[in-house]
C-alpha cells in the first residue's frame, strides 16, 4: 500500500495475504465512519493500494483454480457453474469468508454486467441496490450472495431472453 500525505511523504505497505487485505479494508471502513462522525471530508476512493493476495488470485483464471479439484473433472455443467461462482466469491472475500455490501456491489458491477444491464429503472433492482448502499459494512456470506445473485438473475432481461431461446429450442423438437 502506498500512501501519499499532504507534506509529500509516502508509506508503503504490501498486502500479501487475505488477512492483511481484510484488515486494510476494515481500517478504511473505520476511517470512513470516523470522517462521517467528525464531519470531515474523506474519499475512500483515493486510498490507493495494491492487494497482492486478491490481485494474484483474480489474475489466475477460474479454470486454473478449479483444475486441482478432481471431482469437478467429471461434473455437470451446472456443478461447474456453481463451483465457478464459489471461486469468484472466494477470490473477493476477506479471511472471514464474507463480502461487505460495498464489495458485493463492486463484484456485481464487474462480474455480472450482462445480467444487471438495463435494470436501473426497475423498482426491485433499485431496492436491492439501495440495500447494498445502506450499512455498507455489513458482511454477507456465500448464501446471502447466492440469494442476491439469484434475485438479480430472475428479474434480468437476459434471463427472459434465455427463457425464450430455451422455449424455441424445445418447440423445434
Amino acid at each position: 500500500m502506498i500512501k501519499k500525505f499532504k507534506d509529500g511523504s509516502t508509506t508503503i505497505y504490501v498486502i500479501d495475504s487475505k488477512e492483511k487485505s481484510f484488515r486494510m479494508q476494515e481500517n478504511i471502513d473505520s476511517l470512513v465512519n470516523w470522517a462521517e462522525y467528525q464531519q470531515v471530508k474523506f474519499n475512500p476512493e483515493k486510498c490507493q493500494g495494491r492487494d497482492l493476495f486478491n490481485v494474484c488470485s483474480r489474475r489466475t483464471s477460474v479454470e486454473k483454480q478449479l483444475a486441482p479439484v478432481k471431482v469437478l473433472r467429471k461434473s455437470t455443467d451446472l456443478e461447474k457453474s456453481v463451483a465457478t461462482i464459489a471461486i469468484i466469491f472466494n477470490n473477493h472475500t476477506g479471511p472471514d469468508g464474507k463480502l461487505s455490501k460495498a464489495q458485493a456491489k463492486d463484484l456485481l458491477s464487474t462480474q455480472f454486467q450482462s445480467f444487471i444491464k438495463g435494470q436501473e429503472l426497475k423498482p426491485k433492482y433499485k431496492e436491492i441496490m439501495s440495500d447494498l448502499d445502506e450499512d455498507k459494512d455489513r458482511r454477507m456470506d456465500f448464501e446471502d450472495f447466492m440469494i442476491l445473485l439469484t434475485s438479480l438473475t430472475i428479474m434480468s432481461d437476459l434471463m427472459h431472453e434465455l427463457r425464450s431461446v430455451t422455449v424455441k429450442k424445445m418447440t423445434l423438437l
